[in-house]
């Protein structure tokens, strides 16, 4: 059984690390532009301070449901060594799945405002000019 779950777990840690990776590049990259611009323009600055502070806040989710997935799997070997019975692995399970399922939501929310924020940042550059 755990063998079947590894390749999914691994899949899904794939996945996040792909979200994380792009939020905090976003991140970086939008903190630069932020501190090149040279206009006082609150129409260009503040899409692009949003959308810094969405995609950090995907990036913390995102590390947050990683180390959920260690856990994830503490919980499988646990049951595994210590003999559990199934339903108290079900409850444990069913714990973690509720809060990483907010999380996931949040993560996606967050990591769809902050492409939002910047492509009206994007629009906003191409009308000042």
């Amino acid at each position: 059984m755990f063998g079947l779950l590894n390749p999914v777990l691994d899949d899904t840690s794939g996945v996040l690390k792909l979200y994380f990776t792009l939020s905090t590049g976003a991140v970086v990259l939008f903190i630069n532009l932020l501190a090149q611009i040279r206009t006082g323009k609150i129409a260009l600055t503040l899409p692009l301070a949003l959308s810094i502070f969405s995609f950090g806040g995907a990036s913390v989710l995102c590390f947050r449901v990683l180390w959920g997935l260690v856990r994830y799997r503490q919980i499988l070997v646990h049951a595994i060594a210590t003999e559990q019975t199934p339903d108290s692995v079900k409850k444990a399970m069913d714990a973690w799945n509720k809060r990483a399922t907010r999380h996931l939501i949040w993560l996606q929310v967050l990591f769809l405002a902050g492409m939002v924020f910047g492509g009206l940042f994007v629009v906003a550059i191409l009308c000042a000019r």
